[in-house]
């Protein structure tokens, strides 16, 4: 299930509805514990090369992930899916205890995105590895491309990394 986000417009700015986006499930405010996708966006540097950054909502409290690529399609898209993870390992952290061992701190790894056609539409898909405490998972996710590319590859990594990161916010809810 892909966390609630903002209705964003074209550039990655938020729209003028700050109210959650396809899945308006009970306890989605401030301070519920979800993960909130709150926009992108894309700058560029010199040498072809652009900054991608990435900025969710985590009880109240942004964090921005970063990734720089070269200024090319696929790397971009990578770029998006590299930045959500960098943004994704922050909310962890900041939840994680302060004796918390650094082999014990989550870490992931971008495998690949990749545009893909099926059923009439494209679709972003992602896979990645979950890294903690000596061990390795990989996880995979897909979104609907759209207008925007970008925004595909961010749903796709929350996607994919979803249930995994709310087990580690939220250890006492087992049942997801």
């Amino acid at each position: 299930m892909i966390p609630p986000q903002d209705p964003l417009s074209s550039n990655g700015t938020p729209g003028p509805d700050p109210t959650p986006g396809p899945d308006p499930t009970p306890g989605t405010t401030e301070g519920s514990g979800r993960i909130l996708f709150r926009g992108h966006r894309i700058d560029r540097l010199e040498n072809h090369k652009v900054r991608l950054a990435v900025n969710l909502e985590w009880n109240g409290k942004i964090f921005e992930g970063v990734s720089i690529v070269p200024e090319l399609p696929l790397d971009r898209l990578e770029g998006a899916a590299d930045a959500t993870l960098r943004a994704l390992e922050m909310v962890v952290d900041s939840a994680a205890p302060a004796e918390t061992s650094p082999d014990d701190r989550l870490a992931f790894a971008l495998k690949g995105a990749k545009v893909v056609g099926a059923f009439t539409h494209e679709y972003v898909l992602v896979t990645l590895n979950a890294i903690a405490s000596r061990s390795a998972l990989s996880l995979t996710g897909s979104a609907l491309a759209g207008d925007d590319m970008l925004r595909g590859a961010v749903l796709a990594t929350l996607q994919a990394t979803n249930r995994w990161v709310q087990l580690r916010l939220n250890p006492k809810v087992v049942g997801n």
